[in-house]
């Protein structure tokens, strides 16, 4: 059974979400940047760890270092 993360929700303010929003509609930024950028966007917008790793096709713990780095 799910549970609720015990992370706190990400607030991303007005001109941080949209670098990343460009970020991750970039067709010349670095993968790895833009891979990360999509990570925080989901998160932010409420998706869970295992729900941001299967739509992006990566693992667990590369979702996890993101999210927390970030927070």
């Amino acid at each position: 059974m799910a549970g609720k993360s015990g992370r706190p929700a990400l607030e991303l303010a007005g001109d941080v979400e949209m670098e990343l929003r460009a970020i991750s509609r970039s067709r010349t930024e670095a993968f790895g940047r833009v891979e990360r950028a999509r990570m925080l966007l989901m998160y932010a917008d409420g998706g869970t760890v295992a729900e941001i790793m299967r739509r992006l096709d990566t693992n667990r713990p590369k979702v996890e270092r993101c999210v927390d780095k970030a927070l």
